[in-house]
C-alpha cells in the first residue's frame, strides 16, 4: 500500500496533488499548495487564519485602509472600498468638494 498522500500499487507510488484533485480541506478563502505527500493552506490577502479557517479582516476597524480625508471606509469581504461623504465627489486626487 502507498502512504497517505500517495497513490499507486504499493510498489510504485506517486504524490497525489490534493489541491488539483480537490482532496483538501482548505478554507474557501485560502490557496492550496501541494507538497510532497501532502498539502498546505494559506489564507488569501484580506483574510486572517491558519488556512483551514480564514476570516475577513476588517480594514476599516483595523485602520489599515487607504481612505483619505472626506471619505468613509466600507468593509467588503476580503478588501474594502472608500466612499466620499455627502458634498464631495471622487477624483484622481481623492474626494474633492462639490462646488454647489
Amino acid at each position: 500500500m502507498c502512504k497517505d498522500g500517495f497513490e499507486g500499487d504499493g510498489v510504485a507510488c506517486q504524490d497525489v496533488n490534493e489541491c488539483q484533485e480537490a482532496k483538501h480541506n482548505c478554507s474557501e478563502y485560502a490557496v492550496c499548495h501541494n507538497n510532497f505527500g501532502g498539502f498546505a493552506c494559506t489564507c488569501q490577502d484580506g483574510f486572517d487564519g491558519d488556512g483551514y479557517a480564514c476570516v475577513d479582516m476588517d480594514e476599516c476597524v483595523m485602520g489599515t485602509h487607504n481612505c483619505g480625508a472626506n471619505s468613509v471606509c466600507l468593509n467588503l469581504i476580503g478588501s474594502h472600498s472608500c466612499q466620499c461623504v455627502n458634498g464631495y465627489q471622487n477624483s484622481s486626487s481623492g474626494c474633492v468638494d462639490i462646488n454647489e
